[in-house]
């Protein structure tokens, strides 16, 4: 449940963010009304239960079984299906049981195991609150049409990675400071190294040995992700002329990946480039970084041939694949 009736407005969060640098507005605008609007219709629908006597979790059972009415269900499966823990499920079944919508047998197999069924007049509660139930549930999104509504299914899809990260240690981007050399060269000789086998020094990469000099010029950049005081992250921008640029350096430590440290690098830097100008971008990786393709091109990027690149575009030793995007995903 979200308690807060009163959200601050756009403007208001944008006066906040002047306070507190990590703030986004526009993110922060974004999660309040859903949370607003996922409180509020979570409180209609626990309304609506009261009003037939269940609760959300009790109805929540009857409908998972009645899925497959003719296979019974452990206490246990009910509890991974619905969310709740098995102590929970223990009351819940035992209010159903009591109330007859339930039927709870030993498992002949074991003793030790309850399968639970419905009952006929379990059946017959729900097919009193299912069609009232189902005919609300289109009456509450009678505002989207069709397209919109399996546009909001593909959004809500991209916010649910997300939601792990509300309870992961906090990171910080900032631009490359002198301080953070040591750190840098660490962590991406290491996975070069340790972690994928390449036989590649700091003396093959001379562009992390002058960052100031090869990166923060032009419409160039440098960041670094920091959790603790820990580089954790990078990624960098040469600039290449001709309102382009080159991604260089992307790497995540192994265990802040799958937790938006690298999604966070990357916007950072299309928000650099629709600042400075910038057109398009071009990057070079390995066959090596596999997971490095998947997250190039769900974040936008198209493959392209070597023979494509500006001839400005610094090719590594080491690059075999390359891609590109507008500073718009295409």
């Amino acid at each position: 449940m979200f308690f807060l009736k009163d959200p601050p407005n756009p403007e208001e969060f944008q006066a906040l963010s002047q306070r507190y640098g990590t703030l986004d507005p526009l993110s922060m605008l974004t999660l309040v009304k859903f949370l607003r609007i996922s409180s509020d219709m979570l409180a209609g629908i626990e309304n609506l239960m009261a009003k037939y006597g269940l609760s959300q979790g009790r109805f929540l059972i009857l409908v998972v079984l009645n899925r497959t009415p003719d296979r019974p269900a452990t206490p246990s499966e009910l509890a991974g299906k619905i969310g709740v823990t098995k102590a929970t499920m223990t009351g819940l079944i035992r209010g159903l049981d009591r109330d007859g919508l339930i039927s709870r047998k030993t498992d002949p197999a074991d003793k030790r195991q309850f399968k639970i069924r419905l009952t006929p007049q379990g059946l017959t509660r729900l097919e009193e609150i299912l069609p009232d139930y189902y005919q609300r549930a289109a009456r509450a999104m009678s505002g989207l049409d069709q397209a919109d509504k399996r546009a909001f299914i593909e959004l809500l899809e991209k916010v649910h990675p997300g939601i792990p990260l509300l309870n992961t240690p906090a990171w910080d981007i900032s631009r490359f400071s002198p301080d953070h050399q040591v750190s840098i060269l660490e962590l991406i000789l290491s996975i070069q190294q340790k972690e994928f086998g390449m036989s590649i020094t700091a003396q093959d990469q001379p562009d992390l040995l002058d960052i100031p000099g090869f990166y923060l010029t032009g419409k160039g950049q440098f960041w670094v992700a920091q959790v603790g005081g820990r580089v954790v992250g990078t990624i960098a921008l040469k600039d290449i002329g001709d309102n382009q640029v080159a991604l260089r350096k992307m790497f995540v430590a192994p265990e802040f990946r799958g937790q938006g440290v690298a999604e966070a690098l990357l916007s950072r830097a299309l928000a650099w480039c629709g600042e400075k100008g910038v057109d398009r971008i071009f990057l070079g990786t390995t066959d090596q970084f596999v997971a490095a393709h998947g997250f190039y091109e769900k974040q936008g990027f198209t493959r392209l041939e070597k023979s494509e690149l500006p001839a400005a575009f610094p090719v590594m030793a080491v690059d075999t694949i390359f891609y590109t995007r507008g500073v718009a995903a295409e």
